[in-house]
């Protein structure tokens, strides 16, 4: 039942990170990547009173010191993740931007058999290739100002240059695959980090925290050698603004904090609960809610550059999903009747091997 709770609690708190950012682009017209990763990671001080109280009541994992080093290389990770992420919901769609984010069950697949030295069953492994053929479907689409028809463009053009919009459509993209890369990366670390202390309160807390104080110490530089503070926060305040819009956009970046927290305490109880897999089937469900919302939520926006191919998409991946949450089930089994069939070989061959010692 627990698990039910994180899995619902992940799901509606991410969901909900990616509404309140194109609710930012599309009401207010100002993209603020820089801005919207600040807050997503500006909850730390609330994480870290829920860390100091886990401090008091919980029982100290077992390892030698505190994992500066580990901890330093996720907290790096989950700022360039929190950055990267944000590029992308702001240069793209709500409905394209949660299917290209879905290949982050592709990266989690492969750091699993790499890192983890996992094995991918034949359900894995379909998950992987109808995901990957999802992705490519929506985004190779000569209609809109995607890929295929920014590469066409730029070598068919007198300058060789593609458009603003085919500019921002490929750097939306490869911020949004490169952001998956670095968090299913994330998610394998922490699942490897946490290694036999992965029930512990303490580490399950640590996480979140160091993942976000790491952010929030980096992030402010960024502005330094951006014009984002000058050129789009202005948007937002802006002196002709409805008198409600200054309410509006203060809880919308205050909502934006509140959910980044949430998500990060349900995702690292599930990774403790369950793996770093089941979790990115998790992430894929959210994604699809994620979508779904987009296109009701902004639909007179979203429906201009949303094609029927993006549904079909969607659909694949939500069969990814299921495939993906079975092999999940079935790789467990398999690992339980070896760990069974393990345990009853050494019984047999214990009293073999002391019979054989008294003849001798």
């Amino acid at each position: 039942m627990l698990l039910l709770v994180y899995v619902v609690g992940y799901v509606l708190a991410a969901a909900s990170e990616i509404w309140a950012i194109k609710e930012i682009n599309y009401n207010f017209y100002a993209q603020v990547p820089t801005l919207s990763a600040m807050m997503l990671n500006s909850y730390w001080p609330i994480q870290a009173l829920i860390y100091w109280r886990v401090r008091q009541t919980q029982e100290p994992p077992e390892r030698d010191g505190f994992p500066w080093y580990a901890y330093t290389v996720l907290g790096f990770s989950a700022g360039s993740v929190s950055t990267l992420r944000s590029i992308g919901i702001n240069e793209l769609d709500g409905v394209i931007y949660v299917i290209c984010s879905n290949t982050e069950v592709i990266f989690s697949a492969v750091l699993s058999v790499l890192v983890l030295k996992k094995r991918l069953n034949v359900y894995q492994i379909s998950a992987v290739l109808l995901v990957l053929g999802a992705v490519i479907f929506a985004v190779w689409d000569p209609s809109r100002p995607g890929l295929g028809s920014a590469f066409d463009k730029a070598r068919d053009s007198e300058h060789g240059q593609a458009s603003h919009a085919q500019t921002m459509f490929i750097a939306g993209v490869t911020s949004t695959l490169a952001s998956r890369l670095l968090s299913a990366l994330n998610s394998i670390l922490a699942e490897w980090f946490l290694g036999k202390n992965k029930k512990s309160t303490w580490c399950v807390q640590e996480l979140p925290l160091v993942t976000a104080i790491v952010p929030s110490v980096l992030l402010p530089w960024s502005l330094i050698i951006t014009k984002e503070n000058t050129a789009e926060w202005g948007k937002l305040t802006r002196s002709d603004a409805p008198g409600h819009a200054w309410g509006l956009i203060y809880f919308i970046l205050l909502a934006l904090s509140m959910a980044k927290l949430v998500d990060r305490q349900c995702k690292m109880n599930i990774i403790a609960e369950k793996s770093a897999v089941f979790f990115e089937g998790v992430d894929a469900m959210m994604k699809s809610v994620a979508g779904l919302g987009a296109y009701v939520f902004f639909y007179n926006i979203e429906k201009v550059d949303t094609k029927w191919n993006d549904f079909i998409a969607m659909g694949v991946i939500v069969l990814a999903l299921g495939l993906t949450t079975y092999g999940e089930q079935v790789e467990k089994r398999r690992e339980k009747y070896e760990q069974k069939f393990t345990l009853e070989e050494g019984q047999l061959r214990s009293p073999l091997l002391e019979g054989g010692g008294e003849d001798n």
